[in-house]
């Protein structure tokens, strides 16, 4: 609290009105990203909003370029830009002295940043769904090959570091959705079985795919920058093994395996703590699409034939070629997403039917 008054005070300590800037560009800010229907983005905006505390300097290079016809003049934007400038120099200067006249007493130097946590709620408990979202991965991996039988729920519990009453819970979830089937006294098998399209009328499997579906959104939005900022700084050496797994791809046509990979890269390759962070959470979600794999699936359709694309990364990625491996995959995503709404506008669905209810 004491940090967020520095920003209503000017360096004399009187007040300042320039705090009220920040109102406005929140605004625009939430404005735009409502045109995206897509609460999973507002959620991870509100959530960084809350992280930075708006304690950053103004930027130099910032352009007061978003106006648009009449709804925000170019003057009216750069007063703007200029008026928040002010505003986050102020909580900025604050900070910095705040730091240099007690890191001694405090011992700051010694401090590491503070990690971004992005928190994914949900309507029911959230971690048999991250449980169930990493073993789906390794199934689709083989690391538990159809057949196969899981470890038992104590090992698991143990592997996972989570309690026996979450792999329980865990278990339910797949077996409701034919992953695996368990038989008393014996185990868990896995089954990968097709999946009914009558399973879409459960509320757990439509809140799973909407957060799918919002997930390859701001992927479909950023995987292009953030692709290209994380293979440029990489060591040569990770660039090699990430061909070589992408190699693996060759005898799996499957789209959810394909995009795994470049989201285990970024996650733990960027050199962004945040993007990290983010892009796990992600990876998580969009394990989520092998339901919508495998309900097209038992409809009779087929996933688009990957070989192609999988050739393209390959000769992009030992051309050393940053920019064509971005690219390849912005295509390759906005394809998925925009199949994937073709097919399931669940949260469209809903939000249409609460909207017209509020009428």
């Amino acid at each position: 609290m004491q940090n967020l008054r520095l920003g209503m005070q000017n360096r004399n300590g009187e007040a300042d009105t320039a705090g009220k800037a920040a109102y406005e560009p929140i605004r625009l800010y939430i404005d735009v990203l409502n045109t995206f229907h897509n609460d999973l983005m507002l959620g991870l905006f509100w959530q960084s909003m809350r992280y930075i505390s708006y304690f950053y300097p103004p930027r130099d290079d910032r352009k007061a370029n978003y106006a648009v016809e009449d709804l925000l003049s170019v003057e009216k934007a750069k007063r703007l830009k200029q008026e928040t400038d002010a505003y986050y120099l102020n909580i900025y200067l604050g900070i910095v002295d705040f730091i240099e006249t007690n890191h001694e007493t405090y011992h700051l130097e010694h401090e590491s940043q503070i990690p971004f946590t992005w928190t994914i709620y949900r309507k029911r408990p959230q971690m048999r769904y991250t449980l169930a979202s990493t073993v789906i991965r390794e199934i689709l991996w083989e690391v538990y090959p159809v057949g196969s039988y899981l470890p038992s729920l104590p090992k698991m519990a143990e592997r996972y570091q989570v309690s026996l009453i979450t792999v329980r819970r865990t278990l339910e979830v797949l077996n409701s959705l034919g992953i695996t089937k368990t038989y008393m006294g014996v185990g868990t098998k896995v089954c990968l079985e097709s999946i009914d399209m009558d399973i879409m009328g459960r509320s757990e499997i439509r809140e799973n795919l909407r957060l799918h579906g919002e997930a390859m959104q701001i992927l479909a939005l950023t995987v292009h920058d953030v692709t290209l900022h994380t293979l440029e700084a990489a060591k040569k050496e990770r660039k090699e093994e990430l061909l070589q797994t992408i190699r693996m791809l060759r005898d799996k046509n499957n789209s959810i395996l394909c995009i795994d990979i470049l989201m285990d890269f970024i996650s733990s390759e960027c050199s962004l703590a945040t993007i990290r962070e983010i892009y796990g959470k992600l990876r998580e979600l969009i394990a989520w699409g092998y339901i919508f794999s495998a309900v097209i699936a038992g409809t009779g359709q087929t996933e688009v034939h990957l070989h192609e694309f999988i050739c393209q990364l390959e000769n992009a990625l030992q051309a050393d070629n940053s920019g064509v491996f971005a690219d390849l995959w912005q295509s390759f995503i906005e394809e998925r997403v925009n199949f994937f709404y073709k097919k399931f506008p669940l949260w469209n669905t809903s939000r249409d039917a609460v909207d017209e209810e509020k009428r």
